[in-house]
């Protein structure tokens, strides 16, 4: 191939076939550009037929033969093979890639040769670019899971911030993407938490796991956010990097906000989290794993990786997250999924389960839904909590004082029964020695003995003499111990202490506390009782007659809620003493409890003075009471029975005048009633049926009817509303109206409440379908809400049926809401943690306040059929209709319109912008099997 030969023909063989086995073409041309050589790589890679593949081939015959196969694309051949040969005469080295027809990618080198000519070399680089691609790719997908973290992640170099995501700028106030960057991140975190944050970072110089701390950060707009913190090493661009991903919990519902500016080195940032980031599909199918996951649960990605979400999660629950899927990607507004923190049960994969708390992220991909995960182990957690809870339950509420020193004796801590005790409050000692109680009366021995003892590391006890703020002198019994760190070094002292000077008192106490009301000093029942037995006796025997009065303060229940229980003590002590001028001397007033209070009128001659006394009561419990620097305006309502004319008995006495006074209320309250033989008739028929209620559940006499509820766009049958019926074989059908009241009244309705949801969970989980999810509404009565085992109940029917949680709806009343509020709230977080739905029923009848439909999590409003019935003739309730439906729109509310009886009714409702109606229209309420049929046999009703 070489005009002289440089190698023996044995050597030259050997080196043209070690060059035939390359991997890499090889092509040589010489001066006048001629093929001097070439390997086989060479001729594979462009397939050139045997009449040009042979030394001495012209550069122009190879450059032809490419042009007409389609090599260079559609081109003049002649051109082209000009053009290339041209360009090789002069040649230069260059380097280029070149795809060629049957879609290999090929890196083609060219370097001159000293004696003229040029050598070249032809590489397959297709699987590297692939391999690219790939990489490119996945670092995509990391890129949008740690977008879509509802955690806010920062990686900072040299302290200083160089990427954050999403919700970093959301949770600190950034109001462009590269706001935070360059900031330096300790300027964020707040002074007295630096400390912490340098330990954390030797900690990390030692690779030792960190745990969770809280912490509080400094907002750009000068708002403060509380945060829980992770921190751990990363790598971004190359260099080595700290990332710190912090979990805002002053309001978890601020964790629904999405990421979207797009950074570099996503990949790097989500793996080294550790929290679990896992994206799955509509299908529940795992497509992504970071190593915070697997750290949790156990496995490698590529043991999950294709799997279903059901692997992490106990078999038990499979049923409710296959619907939670679903419901996810097929979701159309009626439940909000996404971005809540929702408590749930992990399985890892050795078995064990596990408490876990996650959030959800959306995003779309070529047409298709695509979920995030942010999993997190709160185990430790829960843990901590727990003990946490307890320990706290235990010193806050303890009948003793607790103080915590240094062990300088510097006071670190007091609970509330030291500052009620003492009359200091927490900060006025904090930071001073306990010497400030010091009443100088105690001998300075005994100080020097309790040191000595504690400073020895022994526990002392014993009686001490101190004095309260306002001067006066109390005894304590004191146990003072040391507390040791893990070294056995004292590091604080704790004092429990013990008043005991009401030891003193007790006795001459004891008879006061016993028979008279520690608010108003009045009389207690017990008293009033014994006074009463004593009036009746006299009366007897001298033939005289005796008055009992009952009276209620009308209303009193709204200045506790408006104003405060401290508000109403005011008032009751007021209340009091206006009763107190109302009476002769020998008369007496009692206070029963609550705002009720019981006057006795002995040694009458007739009733004329106990109308005269009752007028005088009304009067002056009309009148203004100033509480607080707040006018407010009460009545009364009272109840009268006499002795001997309606009663001898003083304990049916007093029945009778409670009678009375109830029916006062009846009547319109500021009045008084005196009692009649038809109360007691009233009474004994409320008793009866109270008696037939209590055993209604155990004879199967109540029954669960539904009622549907119609999408108003698509005429669809979507869900029920479960209405309660009662058929006694004594009494007949009763109303609901009539013994509901009795049930809450007599706290019956816990278990006829439990039953109901039981029995609607179980019939409406026959009604689902694959195609078609009916959801079931079901009342919640406010006593239900008064007890913590409403969410065990909940929670237990939902298990018991397999009804999905979504499929659940509960029904509120605003009168639920006003009592109760925080412990209503508490309950209600803890409802909607399982996936429960909410609906605040017959809006419009009671206080209607806006701010309770803000402050709960309400999917659905409920307008009352008050309003409904009388649309098409009353403009006012048209108007205000319409208003409530714009008003629950606004804020993202379903609306249900009840009561709906004519087409007129629905059609007025849909236009104005109402999802959901219910009522005659379509059906009656009836039993579960027939609802099940009107379900299969169901025609959409199209709107008109």
């Amino acid at each position: 191939m070489l005009d002289t030969p440089l190698l023996d023909s044995g050597a030259e063989t050997l080196l043209k076939d070690s060059l035939d086995q390359l991997d890499v073409g090889i092509s040589v041309f010489d001066a006048e550009l001629r093929l001097v050589y070439f390997n086989q790589r060479f001729l594979d890679l462009y397939k050139f037929p045997p009449a040009l593949a042979k030394p001495g081939t012209p550069f122009s015959a190879l450059i032809r033969h490419n042009a007409e196969s389609g090599e260079y694309g559609t081109c003049d051949v002649e051109s082209e093979v000009r053009f290339r040969t041209e360009r090789a005469l002069r040649f230069e080295a260059h380097s280029v890639e070149r795809t060629t027809n049957d879609g290999k990618v090929l890196e083609i080198q060219g370097r001159p040769l000293p004696t003229g000519g040029f050598i070249t070399t032809y590489t397959d680089i297709s699987e590297r670019r692939k391999a690219e691609r790939a990489l490119t790719e996945s670092e995509e997908r990391f890129r949008r899971l740690v977008e879509l973290a509802p955690d806010a992640i920062l990686v900072h170099q040299s302290g200083l911030i160089v990427y954050s995501n999403r919700q970093a700028q959301v949770m600190l106030g950034a109001k462009k993407p590269n706001d935070l960057i360059g900031r330096a991140i300790i300027d964020i975190i707040d002074p007295s938490y630096h400390d912490l944050v340098a330990k954390r970072l030797r900690l990390l110089a030692r690779h030792e796991q960190l745990p969770l701390v809280e912490m509080r950060l400094h907002r750009l707009d000068g708002g403060i956010v509380e945060v829980e913190s992770t921190m751990g090493p990363t790598s971004y661009s190359g260099h080595r990097a700290m990332q710190s991903v912090w979990r805002d919990v002053t309001d978890r519902k601020r964790a629904e906000a999405e990421t979207r500016a797009a950074k570099a080195h996503y990949q790097a940032v989500a793996r080294s989290t550790p929290d679990a980031l896992i994206a799955f599909d509509e299908e529940g199918t795992i497509i992504s794993w970071n190593e915070g996951a697997k750290a949790i649960y156990g496995y490698d990605e590529d043991e999950v990786a294709g799997s279903t979400l059901s692997r992490l999660i106990p078999e038990r629950y499979h049923a409710v997250n296959a619907a939670w899927v679903k419901r996810l990607a097929h979701d159309k507004g009626r439940h909000n999924f996404t971005g809540k923190p929702i408590e749930a049960h992990g399985l890892r994969r050795n078995g064990e389960e596990f408490p876990v708390e996650f959030s959800v992220g959306r995003w779309r991909e070529n047409g298709r839904n695509f979920f995030s995960v942010s999993a997190r182990d709160i185990s430790k957690r829960k843990q901590s909590e727990e003990k946490l809870r307890q320990l706290s339950q235990a010193v806050e509420q303890s009948p003793t004082d607790v103080v915590i020193t240094d062990a300088l004796g510097v006071i670190q801590y007091v609970n509330p029964r030291f500052s009620q005790l003492t009359g200091y409050a927490a900060s006025e000692v904090i930071g001073k020695k306990p010497s400030i109680l010091k009443s100088g009366r105690t001998a300075s021995a005994l100080y020097e003995s309790l040191w000595s003892t504690i400073s020895a590391g022994k526990e002392w006890r014993g009686e001490l003499l101190n004095r309260k703020k306002d001067g006066t002198l109390f005894w304590e019994h004191a146990i003072i111990s040391p507390i040791r760190d893990a070294d056995g070094v004292i590091t604080h002292y704790v004092s429990v202490k013990e008043d005991i000077s009401i030891r003193k008192e007790y006795e001459e106490r004891l008879v006061k506390q016993a028979n008279y009301d520690a608010l108003t000093g009045l009389p207690n029942r017990v008293l009033a009782m014994d006074r009463l037995k004593q009036a009746v006796a006299q009366a007897q025997r001298y033939g005289r007659k005796v008055a009992l009065m009952m009276l209620d303060l009308d209303d009193f229940k709204k200045v506790n809620d408006t104003l405060g229980h401290a508000a109403g003590d005011l008032l009751l002590k007021e209340a009091s003493l206006r009763l107190v001028d109302c009476l002769r001397e020998g008369d007496t007033v009692a206070r029963l409890g609550g705002d009720e209070f019981v006057v006795l009128l002995p040694d009458l001659t007739d009733i004329g003075s106990s109308e005269v006394v009752a007028e005088k009561i009304l009067t002056v419990c009309n009148q203004p009471f100033d509480v607080g620097g707040h006018e407010v305006y009460i009545a009364g309502s009272i109840g009268i029975a006499l002795f001997p004319d309606d009663e001898r008995d003083p304990i049916l006495l007093m029945r009778n005048a409670d009678a009375a006074m109830y029916r006062a209320k009846r009547e319109g309250k500021g009045v008084f009633r005196y009692f009649t033989p038809e109360m007691n008739a009233k009474a004994l028929e409320h008793m009866r049926m109270e008696a037939q209620l209590r055993h209604a559940i155990e004879r199967e006499e109540l029954q669960v009817h539904y009622q549907p509820l119609v999408d108003n766009a698509t005429g669809k049958l979507v869900g029920a509303e479960a209405l309660l019926r009662w058929n006694n074989p004594i009494l007949g059908e009763v109303s609901p109206e009539s013994f509901i009241p009795l049930a809450e009244e007599t706290g019956l309705i816990l278990a006829i409440g439990a039953w109901v949801l039981r029995t609607a969970c179980r019939e409406a989980a026959r009604w689902q379908k694959l195609d078609h999810e009916v959801f079931v509404a079901v009342n919640i009565s406010g006593k239900q809400f008064q007890k913590r085992t409403l969410v065990d109940t909940v929670r237990s029917a939902l298990e018991e049926s397999g009804l999905p949680p979504s499929c659940l709806e509960l029904e509120l009343t605003e009168t639920v809401l006003l009592e109760h509020t925080h412990e209503t709230l508490a309950i209600i977080q803890e409802l909607e943690a399982l996936g429960v739905g909410f609906a605040i029923d017959d809006f419009g009848t009671g206080f209607s306040s806006i701010s309770y439909l803000r402050r709960f999590p309400f999917d659905t409003l409920k307008i009352d059929r008050s309003f409904i019935k009388d649309l098409g003739e009353n403009e006012g309730d048209a108007e205000l209709v319409k208003s409530i439906i714009a008003m629950a729109n606004s804020m993202s509310l379903q609306v249900v319109g009840e009561g709906v009886e004519t087409h007129s009714q629905r059609e007025f409702l849909r236009v104005s912008g109402c999802h959901f109606t219910q009522g005659w229209l379509y059906s009656r309420a009836v039993p579960g099997k027939e609802f099940q049929e009107l379900i299969d046999a169901w025609v959409n009703v199209k709107p008109d």
